[in-house]
């Protein structure tokens, strides 16, 4: 699904990353691991195309990556950061939702019966569906991204700290919940040592 050939990318006066590669396939959980400004965020940003690499090629869903069809590409990925915020004064569903407006996700049904399914997987509190989404806790709001990122059905998902702000009986059910979907590759960037060993393969990025 995902392969970085041969990547370099210079930054700030020095290779951040060279000569890097990476083979990802369906149904693998990728976590990156290393120290702050190893290049865990720079491939987020390479493989969703907001940076181009100085060196090496990227393929995503049998397709180079490039300016034409970059665009393209991000419809089959799934990206949710560290800190999942809406800025409006929206309630959860309406939040929830948001996504689901755009063109290309309005085939996807999204309703309260649907949702409290999922929120029920999570042990997720569903009388706050209806609540501000600014007053939900951060373990709320990232299990709250977790289902998002399930329902939006996309091939690829890529998660910024998935389990911050988890518990340990949460983040087991978060792990039971989007490491276990068919057909899809997830890769996250941790720290969480639990949430290592729950993927499927460790790829530690090191300062160059």
């Amino acid at each position: 699904m995902i392969e970085l050939r041969n990547i370099g990318l210079f930054y700030n006066d020095k290779w951040l990353l060279r000569k890097f590669n990476l083979f990802v396939k369906a149904n693998e959980s990728i976590a990156f691991t290393g120290a702050s400004g190893g290049g865990k965020s720079s491939i987020f940003n390479l493989i969703l195309g907001f940076y181009k690499q100085d060196e090496g090629d990227i393929f995503i869903l049998g397709e180079e990556l490039n300016s034409n069809n970059c665009s393209k590409i991000r419809k089959e990925i799934a990206y949710l950061p560290q800190n999942y915020n809406v800025i409006d004064s929206g309630t959860v569903f309406e939040s929830i939702k948001k996504p689901f407006l755009f063109s290309h996700n309005k085939q996807i049904e999204i309703n309260k019966k649907i949702l409290e399914i999922e929120f029920s997987k999570l042990n997720l509190d569903f009388s706050i569906i209806d609540n501000p989404f600014n007053s939900a806790s951060g373990g709320e709001k990232q299990r709250i991204a977790l289902i998002i990122a399930k329902l939006l059905n996309r091939k690829i998902i890529l998660l910024d700290e998935p389990t911050s702000a988890l518990d340990k009986e949460s983040k087991l059910l978060a792990a039971n919940y989007i490491l276990s979907l068919e057909n899809q590759c997830l890769i996250s960037i941790t720290h969480d040592k639990e949430w290592i060993e729950y993927c499927s393969r460790n790829v530690e990025l090191k300062n160059e």
